[in-house]
C-alpha cells in the first residue's frame, strides 16, 4: 500500500495530507487507486474494493468456457 498527497481541486484539508491510497497486487499486477475522499481509511476501503473488482474481472476473463 502507497499513500501519497492527492492532487486538484478540494481546498487546504486536500492538499496538505497523505489521504489518496494506492494498492498493488503483485502475483496478478494489479492496481488500484482512490482519492475521493479526505481520510485516508476511507480511500483505502474505496482502493481494497475496486482492487478485489478487478481481480474478479481478471479471474473471470482468464477462464475458457468453450471447454
Amino acid at each position: 500500500m502507497d499513500a501519497y498527497k492527492s492532487s486538484g481541486p478540494g481546498g487546504q484539508h486536500h492538499n496538505k495530507r497523505e489521504s489518496a491510497v494506492r494498492l498493488k497486487h503483485v502475483p496478478a499486477g494489479v492496481i488500484a487507486h482512490a482519492a475521493e475522499h479526505r481520510w485516508q481509511h476511507k480511500n483505502r476501503a474505496s482502493a481494497l474494493s475496486r482492487l478485489r473488482t478487478l481481480l474478479a474481472l481478471k479471474v473471470r476473463s482468464s477462464v475458457n468456457l468453450d471447454e
